[in-house]
């Protein structure tokens, strides 16, 4: 079925919303068309790290403003993210068997865990 939205996942600042529901549309995109071998998943992949890298800074702004304890450890998760896209974008370029496939799976279980707090 793939990826779908849900106003569920909000939450609560419309920048970092938006900005998690353009990440959301872009994994989605870069998923599909990796089960569908259709699309350039390398370039969506780029599009998707470029995003993201601009989301965690905004929103690790915004935690630490209000003081969010978990910073360093919410911190952590983001460039785990980045480092592991970064590293499956150098598989995918090299022509790694089942590449796409485990580019797709990661994104999908990272979204769902993180902007879906495991609920979809």
């Amino acid at each position: 079925m793939g990826l779908v939205w849900d106003d569920a996942y909000r939450f609560g600042d419309a920048e970092i919303d938006e900005q998690h529901q353009h990440i959301f549309a872009l994994a989605a995109r870069l998923i599909d068309d990796a089960e569908t071998g259709q699309g350039d998943v390398v370039e969506i992949l780029a599009d998707l790290l470029t995003h993201a890298s601009y989301h965690f800074a905004a929103e690790e702004a915004l935690m630490a403003s209000v003081g969010y304890p978990d910073l360093a450890s919410h911190r952590a998760v983001h460039t785990a993210f980045a480092d592991e896209l970064m590293a499956m974008a150098e598989r995918l370029r090299a022509a790694a068997p089942d590449a796409m496939q485990e580019i797709a799976g990661f994104v999908e279980s990272w979204i769902r865990g993180h902007i879906c707090f495991g609920s979809a």
